[in-house]
């Protein structure tokens, strides 16, 4: 249950597709999905399957009146803890990782650990936006978009006893105040192994499919999505009609009544 996690605020939508796109160095896709269905204060699996090979037979999956919150990890993806001022220009961020790099090519992403301490994610936009491109020409609607393990950050506190130490999917994470300090690479095969988070009992190859829908119902204090402008506007237009629906409805029962 979700009673005793502080959450700063719920979002309009109901129901969220949290899609991990694994991007292999074969330059094929692993794909895990996980539907979440927000029930007042709590929430309830709708959906999970890993191990989707392609955005065809994931589109196969969704409905089109969902949202996909995506996390995409693998190929092409550079992390780097660095030392980090909350002030600094994505630019000069950018230069912490590439020096000489041009920001305008780059998605960047800041996952804090401390105050001044943070994981910097880097990606080039055009492998980013390749798959963007894909999902909205099919009529569905990408609403964040998030890189790595760290948007496991906003589910760390559904685990008890809160662990120092955890493997998840294909990472060994190390714990400190309920973020992820720090990370390795695993090659894991025990593919049935379970999860506990808030309750529910999911793969541990969903948990961060989990993570990127739960992140966008139960929205915790934390910064941890790429600022991508045409993934912003989609999630606005989105939140518009849901709002507009639920006014119209209302306004309809209203005069019938």
């Amino acid at each position: 249950m979700l009673k005793s996690v502080s959450y700063k605020k719920l979002m309009r939508h109901t129901k969220v597709a949290g899609v991990e796109v694994n991007m292999l160095s074969s330059g094929e896709y692993c794909i895990n999905l996980l539907v979440l269905n927000k029930k007042g204060n709590n929430f309830e699996i709708d959906q999970e399957q890993t191990d989707i090979s392609n955005w065809e037979q994931l589109k196969k999956q969704l409905n089109k009146g969902v949202p996909i919150a995506l996390t995409f990890n693998g190929r092409g993806i550079l992390h780097k803890k660095v030392e980090l001022n909350h002030q600094e220009e994505d630019q000069k961020k950018l230069f912490k990782i590439l020096p000489n790099a041009n920001v305008e090519d780059f998605y960047i992403q800041s996952s804090y650990i401390e105050e001044n301490t943070a994981f910097l994610s880097v990606v080039r936009k055009e492998i980013i936006d390749e798959f963007l491109k894909i999902i909205s020409n099919d009529g569905f609607i990408p609403i964040s978009v998030s890189l790595g393990p760290f948007i496991l950050n906003a589910v760390l506190p559904l685990i008890k006893p809160e662990p120092i130490a955890i493997d998840i999917a294909n990472y060994g994470l190390k714990i400190k105040d309920s973020v992820i300090s720090d990370y390795e690479i695993k090659n894991q095969e025990n593919f049935s192994r379970k999860l506990t988070l808030g309750g529910e009992d999911i793969k541990q190859f969903s948990a961060i499919a989990f993570a990127s829908a739960f992140r966008c119902l139960f929205i915790p204090e934390l910064e941890l999505e790429v600022n991508i402008p045409s993934v912003l506007a989609m999630k606005n237009d989105s939140s518009h009609q849901k709002l507009f629906k639920f006014l119209g409805w209302g306004i309809l029962l209203f005069f019938l009544g």
